[in-house]
C-alpha cells in the first residue's frame, strides 16, 4: 500500500466535524478506528450511517497475524496504549503514512507520520 495514508480516529473525527474533503489519495484505517468510531456512546443513527458510508470507501486494515505481531513489538518498545499500538502497527504493516493529530502517537510511531493539516496542505 505504498503511497497511502492510514487515518487515525482523531483525524476522522476532526475531518467530519470540520466537514473537510481530503485530497485524492489511497486511504486506509485500522479496525480499531472503526470500533472507536462506531462504539461511541450516544452516536446518532444518521451519524453511524454516515461513518459507515465513509469507511466503505476506504481500505480496512484487519487485525490479522502480521498486525498482531507488529502490535506486540510496538507495545513492548513504546508502552503506548494498546489501541494506539494497534493503529501504529497497522500503518507499518500497510506501509502507509500515519495521519494523526495525537502528538504522543506521532512521537512514538516508528514510520512516516503527518498531521491532518499537513495532509490538507499537500
Amino acid at each position: 500500500m505504498s503511497g497511502s495514508y492510514l487515518l487515525d480516529t482523531n483525524v476522522f473525527i476532526n475531518a467530519i466535524e470540520r466537514q473537510l474533503c481530503l485530497p485524492a489519495a489511497h486511504y486506509a484505517f485500522s479496525v480499531i478506528t472503526e470500533l472507536e468510531l462506531l462504539a461511541f456512546p450516544g452516536l446518532l443513527p444518521e451519524d453511524e450511517q454516515a461513518i459507515k458510508v465513509i469507511l466503505a470507501q476506504l481500505t480496512r486494515v484487519e487485525l490479522d497475524h502480521q498486525v498482531k505481531n507488529e502490535t506486540i513489538k510496538v507495545r513492548r518498545s513504546t508502552q503506548m496504549k494498546l489501541p494506539d499500538s494497534i493503529i501504529s502497527a497497522s500503518a507499518s504493516v500497510a506501509a502507509a503514512t500515519l495521519v494523526t493529530d495525537d502528538v504522543k502517537l506521532a512521537d512514538k510511531h516508528a514510520g512516516n507520520v503527518i498531521s491532518l493539516d499537513t495532509l490538507l496542505s499537500r
